[in-house]
């Protein structure tokens, strides 16, 4: 009975006890009282490295949410209206630029400007926002934001294209380049052969000027901002068949015609004629030959040790010294892979047509073909039969090698000469 009555006794000082300390809590394991947690917003991440810009797609709402995560660019209507971001307006006196006017040097010098009004370790997160003038994206937060706004810089109002298909030679000054899995813009500053030097915003919560990016990080970028102008798609020329590489406007597109017409000519491939390569000894003399009717020379001795029987030109060659058209660059041989000089295709060709002395007599003549030279007759042949006109109203250049186009012309033009 004694002890019953301790036990109440006990029972009721446990409930004063309660009844006196109705709050108390005691922290797991510590005894202490565990404080509350402060109400408020998540601190906005430094970095966008770790967002996942799939969630850009779910709807306007997610996409404005993750520009504030990942320093996005939202379309016009889906940017943010009255209180619903808490952000930092930018603004910037954007100027009016000429496309036609544009350079990379002009373009660096104009984002480089901004320095002064967005300095080195400026305090940048992804609560600063810009409304960009390319078009493309109507605001951008964090890096987007800073990169917007040098791009307005340098290209004006000018519109943006996004390029997801390019190499690093496509990149430019003042390119945007969307880096880290789609999660990171910057501005492209500098481009050398191996590296592009960048401007960022967000960069550990600050602007940041001057970090280098390795071209395989650039070649892996999700994509480019540029707002160059798109260049004009090439138009087709109409060339000359079978020949990709004569224009039907070249002054040689008729000779080169006529050529592959007489099978004067086949070209240097199914689909090539070369017309700014040389011309060989071994090709001239060929063309010659085959104009004339590839006539089976009456010389059985071949003289020259490079002029091999089988080559093509070798029936050619023969002919040719047969008819004094050459003589050969010594007495044993041809050099058939030499190109020719202007002089000597000239000269070749006033020997084919019979080698008649030619004179000047009065009037104005080349400067550079003087009297007493081998090729003087050729050349004023070849000025009487309007072979050729000169480089100029005064030269002829002897020395210039002659171009496949030069040949064809001059053989087509003396071919059909008359006075």
């Amino acid at each position: 009975m004694k002890m019953t009555k301790r036990l109440l006794a006990l029972l009721l000082c446990l409930v004063l006890l309660a009844s006196l300390f109705p709050a108390a809590a005691f922290a797991e394991g510590e005894g202490t009282i565990a404080p509350a947690e402060e109400p408020g917003e998540p601190a906005p991440a430094e970095d966008a490295g770790d967002a996942d810009p799939a969630s850009c797609l779910e709807g306007p709402a997610a996409r404005t949410k993750q520009a504030e995560k990942t320093g996005w660019a939202v379309s016009q209507s889906e940017a943010p209206r009255g209180d619903e971001v808490n952000v930092t307006e930018h603004t910037i006196d954007v100027p009016d630029i000429d496309p036609s006017s544009l350079t990379e040097t002009g373009v660096y010098n104009a984002m480089l400007a901004m320095k002064a009004d967005f300095p080195e370790g400026m305090h940048w997160t992804n609560k600063d926002e810009y409304a960009w003038r390319g078009g493309y994206f109507a605001i951008g937060y964090g890096c987007a934001a800073f990169a917007f706004i040098l791009s307005d810089a340098a290209f004006g109002d000018l519109p943006a294209r996004l390029i997801t298909d390019f190499t690093y030679d496509d990149v430019r000054v003042g390119d945007i380049l969307r880096i880290k899995n789609n999660t990171h813009s910057v501005i492209v500053l500098e481009k050398h052969a191996d590296y592009v030097v960048i401007a960022e915003g967000n960069y550990n919560s600050s602007i940041h000027w001057g970090r280098k990016l390795t071209k395989s990080t650039v070649e892996s970028a999700n994509y480019i901002l540029t707002r160059y102008p798109d260049p004009a798609p090439p138009v087709p020329v109409e060339t000359v068949a079978p020949f990709t590489d004569v224009p039907v406007t070249a002054y040689y597109a008729a000779a080169v015609k006529w050529a592959v017409d007489n099978e004067i000519t086949k070209g240097t491939s199914p689909t090539a004629f070369s017309p700014d390569a040389g011309c060989t000894r071994g090709q001239v003399v060929t063309f010659l030959w085959r104009s004339a009717g590839c006539p089976k020379a009456a010389l059985q001795e071949n003289p020259f040790t490079d002029v091999a029987p089988g080559s093509y030109y070798y029936d050619a060659v023969l002919w040719a010294v047969e008819n004094g058209v050459t003589t050969g660059t010594s007495a044993a041989t041809f050099s058939p892979d030499a190109t020719c000089t202007r002089a000597q295709i000239i000269t070749f060709l006033w020997r084919a047509d019979g080698a008649e002395p030619w004179y000047i007599e009065e009037g104005d003549f080349f400067t550079d073909v003087p009297e007493q030279s081998y090729y003087y007759s050729a050349v004023v042949w070849a000025l009487v039969y309007n072979v050729t006109t000169g480089t100029s109203p005064t030269t002829f250049s002897p020395d210039k090698t002659c171009t496949r186009g030069q040949v064809v012309t001059f053989l087509y033009r003396a071919t059909n000469a008359s006075l």
